[in-house]
């Protein structure tokens, strides 16, 4: 069967996107050289968080080790899964559906076993007097608008890609950011509590997944919108 005739076959409203966008286009690079970007905006604001925010009180009861190595485990594990977004990005190269879920689960994992720890070594600052719980939303806001900026990169560089699972991508690139900003937010928050580490500090993590999952769902339904005009 000739190209002509199959193409003959096609619903009219894709035969007419397919005209529409048929160009010569540039080969995506690996999904490893375009999270560098990202990669570029983590490292900076890793180190340059000590000078800008200023390290938390309890810096020295918790040492070199507890300080900077949660930060710099869920700094690496965050570019890993805006790497594995990127390539989820990509037709053809989705991860399985099962890998997404462990993935996630893992991701929140990390989290958790970052606030344990910390918590054994040093319960941190006590509150002052008067505070309310529900001051430490401010955690939550700050790890969003850390994430915000590396999400938007990476939701970009993965719909260039035409995802055909964009949610999948988004909840994973939402992650990978939201983990980055947990552990910037580690060095400079001395609440070391349980109660507002688990809340606030992983709801800023979750934030970051929700807005990725968020948008991929969105370009979901935009997709199918246009496909289904007549």
């Amino acid at each position: 069967m000739s190209s002509n005739q199959d193409t003959g076959r096609l619903p009219r409203r894709l035969r007419e996107e397919l005209e529409r966008d048929h160009a010569p286009v540039r080969p995506l690079r690996p999904p490893w050289q375009r999270a560098t970007v990202v990669a570029v905006w983590f490292v900076g604001i890793l180190l340059a968080a000590p000078t800008l925010l200023g390290l938390r009180p309890d810096a020295e009861t918790l040492g070199m080790a507890w300080l900077w190595g949660p930060p710099l485990v869920q700094v690496l594990f965050g570019l890993v899964l805006v790497t594995l977004a990127l390539r989820e990005a990509v037709p053809g190269q989705s991860l399985p559906s099962p890998w997404i879920g462990a993935l996630a689960i893992l991701a929140v994992g990390t989290q958790l076993a970052s606030a344990l720890g910390t918590y054994l070594v040093s319960h941190g600052v006590t509150p002052p007097p008067g505070a309310s719980f529900l001051d430490g939303s401010a955690c939550a806001r700050s790890e969003a608008l850390l994430g915000l900026p590396a999400l938007v990169v990476t939701l970009w560089l993965a719909v260039r890609a035409y995802p055909v699972r964009p949610v999948h991508a988004g909840l994973l690139g939402g992650l990978g950011a939201g983990l980055f900003a947990d552990g910037v937010q580690h060095l400079q928050c001395g609440v070391s509590g349980l109660h507002h580490v688990l809340v606030w500090h992983l709801g800023g993590m979750l934030i970051c997944a929700l807005i990725g999952a968020a948008t991929g769902w969105v370009l979901e339904r935009v997709r199918a919108a246009r496909m289904a005009r007549p």
